[in-house]
């Protein structure tokens, strides 16, 4: 996490946003990035920064905490295909053949909309729903600050797999 982030955020408990609400204290940074912190809001609320990753998830309803809990179990399982490679040759590599597969033309798809939307670089995205957070990377290589947001924390399923793009040299 930059400390950055802390001017878009929003506090799930109270709603105020803005850098002026929230106080840091970082455990641990590398760089510029904070890997480890706590945020308070001023309103009371305590959010902790885990590996990087803020972690805003307030009061999660039944239906989130057993998507989390599905997410962790597929995790259980080892997958060969889960490497750092697979990660940063993303789209692409996750593509089926298939027409009636969700991921055929996944990449074709991906940058159809980023060309609609004319995203040109520069521009501040939330990535919704980021999983493994490969569409937050295609976009900042594009040159736009990208916030990732997901439900998901582990490598391979969510937001730990930014690490790898990080490492690669080429984004933050």
């Amino acid at each position: 996490m930059r400390k950055e982030l802390l001017e878009v955020i929003k506090c799930p408990a109270c709603g105020k946003s803005g850098a002026n609400n929230f106080q840091l204290t970082e455990n641990a940074a590398v760089s510029f990035e904070i890997k480890e912190a706590q945020v308070k809001c001023f309103c009371g609320e305590t959010f902790k920064v885990k590996n990087g990753i803020l972690s805003l998830l307030y009061k999660p309803d039944r239906e989130v905490l057993e998507e989390i809990k599905g997410i962790m179990e597929a995790l259980k399982e080892a997958n060969p295909k889960h490497t750092d490679e697979m990660l940063l040759s993303l789209p692409e590599s996750a593509e089926s053949k298939n027409p009636f597969d969700a991921t055929c033309k996944y990449s074709l798809n991906f940058y159809k909309v980023i060309n609609e939307l004319g995203i040109r670089g520069g521009e501040l995205v939330l990535d919704l729903g980021s999983g493994n957070t490969w569409s937050s990377n295609k976009l900042a290589e594009m040159g736009c600050r990208c916030v990732a947001l997901d439900i998901s924390v582990p490598k391979f399923k969510g937001l730990e797999s930014a690490e790898t793009y990080f490492k690669s040299g080429k984004v933050y």
